[in-house]
């Protein structure tokens, strides 16, 4: 499962704005606690 993060945010889990989780046993249902911080456009 990929979990994307909204324009202009990443996750502090992974430090891009991209998460990835992936399992061989799935539960019938999957918390997971993610933090969105806040990434604003690169200026040239």
């Amino acid at each position: 499962m990929t979990i994307n993060a909204p324009f202009h945010y990443i996750w502090a889990e992974t430090g891009t704005g991209t998460y990835n989780y992936q399992t061989d046993d799935p539960q019938g249902r999957i918390i997971i606690t993610l933090t969105l911080e806040n990434q604003p456009p690169a200026t040239d």
